[in-house]
């Protein structure tokens, strides 16, 4: 997944971008937002745009093996971190429902992810073992 890929965030991608270009990226980044602006879908672009081992200007080649282990989210160095439920859960023990949730859709909302993992009525959390 590219930069190309995510909708809007013009700003953001040309920072993102401008960053790896220079090579100077910080050691942390927050990509904030409103449900369904593609924070999610922009950090997963730009993930891919480090890893890229012939990145382009300003975008992913896709055709690389860090970029197709990227493109389906099994890259060794690229984690997720999302809310589950349990008092012990952690993202690694639901990573099989998160990538099949990425496969429909790269926007989705915290009420659609703890839907698909059966979260009935309870709120979803990370918890201490995440962190």
């Amino acid at each position: 997944m590219g930069f190309d890929d995510v909708f809007g965030q013009d700003g953001a991608k040309q920072a993102l971008s401008q960053m790896v270009g220079l090579e100077r990226v910080p050691h942390a980044i927050l990509l904030h937002g409103a449900e369904g602006s593609g924070n999610l879908a922009l950090a997963i672009a730009f993930a891919q745009h480090l890893l890229c081992e012939k990145h382009r200007q300003g975008n992913a080649c896709e055709k690389c093996f860090n970029c197709i282990k990227a493109a389906k989210w099994i890259h060794p160095d690229i984690h997720f971190s999302f809310p589950t439920v349990g008092s012990n859960a952690t993202s690694d023990q639901f990573l099989e429902q998160w990538r099949a949730m990425l496969q429909i859709s790269l926007y989705p909302s915290v009420f659609e992810w703890l839907q698909l993992i059966g979260a009935e009525n309870k709120q979803g959390n990370i918890n201490k073992e995440e962190c």
